[in-house]
């Protein structure tokens, strides 16, 4: 007759791991003003283009006398600069605002 004895196992307790775990986890509500210094330089570029688009574009409408070519040729390009500021913007603001 043979007999076999249960190996004792060691069980790992988790409570120190899932502690560690805890204290890492990034909420995404606790970014502040700013929080992403990544979007700094590309919110100045985008705030740069959109301000040469409407420079631009009254330069346009000045040479050519007439006020609605500026807003004809400035107000597709303008808009769509705005939104991409806007976008880079709003990376800089907090999360829950």
């Amino acid at each position: 007759v043979t007999t076999t004895a249960a190996a004792p196992t060691t069980v790992a307790t988790t409570d120190t791991a899932a502690a560690d775990d805890l204290a890492q986890v990034d909420d995404g509500f606790s970014g502040g003003w700013f929080d992403d210094t990544a979007a700094i330089v590309p919110t100045l570029v985008w705030g740069l283009a959109l301000l040469a688009v409407a420079v631009g574009a009254y330069y346009v409408g000045k040479a050519s006398n007439r006020l609605y070519v500026s807003f004809i040729v400035g107000c597709i390009p303008f808009l769509i600069v705005l939104y991409f500021f806007f976008e880079n913007v709003n990376r800089l603001l907090p999360p829950g605002l």
